[in-house]
C-alpha cells in the first residue's frame, strides 16, 4: 500500500510540476508586428493592495508577444504575487524561421536563450525584440487565463507596469523595467494583469 501511495504522489508531482508545456506550431512568418506600448496612467488610484503587497502603478502597458517560454513560480519570494513569467517575442522573435535555431528557458526569475550560427539577429537585436515578464494576475479569471497559456501561442496582455512593496519589509522594492533595451537584473517587465486573450 505505502509503494502504491508513493507512486501516485510521484505521478501528481509530475502532473503539476515537472510535466512539459504544451505548444502550439506556426509556419515561418512574422506573427507580432508591433512593439509593447507603455501610455501614462491618469485619473486613476494608484496605489493597489493585493494581500501583503502594495502595487505603485508606474505606466499602462500593452504587449502582444510570442510565448517563447512559460514558468509556473511557487516557492520563491515572489510566487504568492506573481505565479507567472511568460518570455515573450515579437518582430523578429515571433518568427519561426528565426525560433528553430534558438532555445529557450527561465530559471530564477531570468528568461534566457541560446542560438545556434545561423541566426541572422545580432543580441542587441534579440533583447530588442524580447522579454521575460513577471505577471501578476488582477483576479480569479486572469489567473485561470494565465495557467492555460501554451508556448507558441500569441498572447495580448493589457495592464500596468508596477513596483511592489511587501509589507513588513524594508528591502529594495520589486521594480519594473521601463525600457526594451535593458538586460540582466531588474531588466524584466512586471505586468499587473487586467486582461488577457491568446490565439
Amino acid at each position: 500500500m505505502k509503494l502504491i501511495l508513493l507512486f501516485l504522489a510521484l505521478v501528481a508531482a509530475y502532473w503539476f510540476w515537472l510535466r512539459p508545456l504544451q505548444s502550439v506550431a506556426h509556419p515561418p512568418g512574422i506573427l507580432v508586428s508591433e512593439a509593447p506600448l507603455q501610455t501614462p496612467t491618469v485619473g486613476e488610484n494608484r496605489t493597489i493592495q493585493m494581500g501583503d503587497w502594495s502595487l505603485t502603478l508606474l505606466t499602462n502597458y500593452l504587449v502582444e508577444g510570442r510565448i517563447l517560454a512559460k514558468k509556473r513560480y511557487r516557492f520563491d519570494a515572489t510566487s504568492d504575487l506573481s505565479p507567472y513569467d511568460l518570455l515573450l517575442g515579437w518582430g523578429p522573435m515571433s518568427d519561426t524561421r528565426v525560433l528553430r535555431q534558438m532555445s529557450f528557458e527561465q530559471t530564477n526569475r531570468f528568461g534566457l536563450w541560446e542560438y545556434g550560427p545561423k541566426v541572422s539577429l545580432s543580441p542587441d537585436e534579440i533583447t530588442l525584440h524580447a522579454a521575460n515578464n513577471h505577471l501578476i494576475p488582477a483576479n480569479d479569471a486572469v489567473r485561470a487565463r494565465l495557467d492555460a497559456l501554451k508556448i507558441g501561442q500569441v498572447v495580448t496582455i493589457r495592464g500596468k507596469l508596477i513596483e511592489a512593496r511587501r509589507k513588513g519589509f524594508e528591502s529594495k522594492p520589486w521594480r519594473s523595467s521601463l525600457i526594451r533595451t535593458d538586460e540582466g537584473t531588474g531588466a524584466c517587465e512586471i505586468i499587473y494583469v487586467e486582461t488577457v486573450s491568446s490565439r
